[in-house]
């Protein structure tokens, strides 16, 4: 008996299509406090109250999940919960004897990351899953993301006829009801990867997956969002590339959509050029995100190379030097600062840990090849944008779901009837 057999035994029973709405549950319940705040005029001062609010809601959904079951917990959830908090308490500690001002969120992240980790790892890893389960959450999060963007489009309206006008791609705020648009960017991005899902899933391309599609990558471009862009071109071009080569009919067709965008680009390049100038914005190069990057390594490198500072200790010490941004705006920088050599190297051992065990699992290789390109694709986002995990926030629960919960549940599926490691 194999080692993904033993682990299917004792799977904890479930209902896939409850699991999934549990999941958006949990992204939607931390949107909820920006929109109060952000759209709807609630002080900024309530905004970590509903954020601690939000989780509590968002942790009482899975224990209703599992209420009443004897869950299992799987011993690499445990393992890998226990070396996280130990690193943690090591960095509040060294930050105490190097007479760092504690912040009072690195203190409480300690104990809501020790519950992310068991929920998402623990719990998931050793819970069942269903196709049933994974065209819930992939039909829910698109439908959200079509809200999205139809609000994006009703309120942004008249700005959109002065795309091609304006001087300035800052006065140009395609964000639909989120704080940011490089937030409402990354939504956009995972909800092509739930779109592929789907389309994986019913084996075909319908008329209404076109049109969503279009309103997708509409909306995407009007974000002017680089890293969700980017992560979006590099996902999408991991899929689709190996499939265009097969046979010559597709190189031909490839070819000529090559021409025939030549052809429309002289033809229209003042425009596009305008296009390309909101985008990659050359007045100020890379948004300053160098220079951003330069004050968390230097907070990172002046402290604590091994253990960091705390995440928040961190950004409270950049501020104290006149930093004005609350984020290092990357994944590994902002991972550096929070927990050092240390926590970075406890973040990639757990990413790593998921990715083999998507790999290593029996779902058939449409599915499997859709998740590796979008963890290929949102490590690379992380270069340029905060992408976190496990603490409280919504950008945390967003990607926690889709790259840690989401695809440990599905290596838990059992392969399709019929289906194939070669399927799409």
């Amino acid at each position: 008996m194999t080692r993904a057999t033993k682990r299917v035994e004792v799977l904890t029973e479930v209902a896939g299509g409850t699991t999934a709405i549990v999941l958006l549950f949990a992204v939607g319940i931390m949107l909820l406090p920006f929109l109060l705040v952000f759209q709807w005029g609630m002080s900024h001062d309530l905004l970590v109250p509903l954020l601690a609010v939000a989780w509590l809601l968002q942790l009482g959904g899975f224990a209703l999940l599992y209420f009443g079951r004897p869950a299992m917990v799987s011993r690499s959830g445990v393992i890998l919960t226990g070396l996280f908090v130990l690193a943690q308490v090591l960095t509040l500690v060294n930050g105490t004897v190097l007479g760092l001002d504690i912040h009072i969120r690195d203190v409480v992240n300690v104990p809501a990351r020790a519950t992310s980790l068991i929920v998402y790892v623990g719990l998931l890893s050793m819970s069942r899953f269903s196709r049933r389960g994974l065209r819930v959450f992939s039909y829910g999060f698109l439908a959200f993301s079509v809200v999205a963007c139809v609000y994006n489009l009703a309120h942004g309206w008249e700005a959109i006829g002065a795309f091609g006008t304006t001087q300035s791609s800052y006065s140009l705020q395609f964000r639909s009801f989120f704080p940011n648009r490089n937030q409402f960017g990354a939504v956009l991005f995972l909800s092509l990867v739930t779109h592929v899902y789907i389309v994986v899933m019913a084996r075909r391309v319908r008329t209404w997956n076109v049109a969503i599609l279009a309103l997708q990558l509409v909306s995407l471009v009007l974000t002017l969002s680089r890293g969700a862009l980017l992560a979006s071109i590099v996902f999408g071009g991991i899929l689709v590339m190996p499939a265009l080569v097969r046979t010559a009919f597709r190189v031909l067709v490839t070819l000529s959509l090559v021409v025939f965008g030549a052809v429309v680009a002289v033809g229209a390049r003042e425009q596009i050029s305008n296009w390309l100038t909101y985008v990659f914005r050359p007045e100020v190069g890379a948004t300053g995100r160098t220079e951003i990057w330069e004050v968390g390594i230097g907070v990172w490198e002046n402290h604590s190379v091994l253990l960091g500072t705390g995440y928040y200790t961190g950004l409270d010490i950049a501020a104290a030097d006149g930093f004005e941004y609350g984020q290092f705006h990357s994944l590994y920088i902002d991972a550096l600062v929070d927990g050092g050599v240390v926590g970075l190297s406890l973040l990639m051992a757990t990413l790593i840990f998921v990715a083999r065990r998507v790999y290593t699992s029996r779902i058939e290789g449409g599915l499997k090849r859709v998740w590796i390109a979008s963890f290929v694709a949102v490590l690379l986002l992380g270069t340029v944008e905060s992408v976190a995990f496990f603490s409280i926030g919504f950008v945390d629960t967003l990607f926690t779901t889709f790259f840690v919960g989401l695809p440990l549940l599905l290596s838990n599926l059992a392969p399709q009837r019929g289906g194939s490691v070669r399927d799409w």
